[in-house]
């Protein structure tokens, strides 16, 4: 995505809103969110960029509704060039915003 900010600000405001919702997720083990691929892959300080942390900021309390909840913000690096409607992929996903 580099260098595109408008592309940048999409990915953060899909990525803090991933956050918002799975919350807790892991609570019982004492954390959130894990940094493997089941839960979007943070790979920490080291591959942080001033463009992405620009985005970031701009974007800063933003995230994405429907119904007044957060989405479901699903998205994937392995996608490999299609699209489909994400209850085809994750059943328990039949979210209008997700066709």
């Amino acid at each position: 995505m580099w260098p595109e900010i408008e592309a940048l600000k999409a990915q953060a405001v899909a990525a803090r809103t991933y956050v918002w919702k799975n919350l807790g997720q892991f609570g019982d083990d004492g954390y959130d969110l894990c940094a493997t691929p089941r839960c979007q892959v943070y790979k920490g300080l080291p591959a942080e960029h001033p463009l992405s942390d620009r985005a970031i900021r701009v974007t800063r309390g933003m995230i994405l509704r429907y119904g007044g909840k957060p989405i479901s913000a699903l998205y994937t690096a392995t996608c490999g060039g299609h699209t489909e409607d994400a209850v085809e992929i994750f059943p328990e996903e039949d979210a209008p915003y997700l066709k």
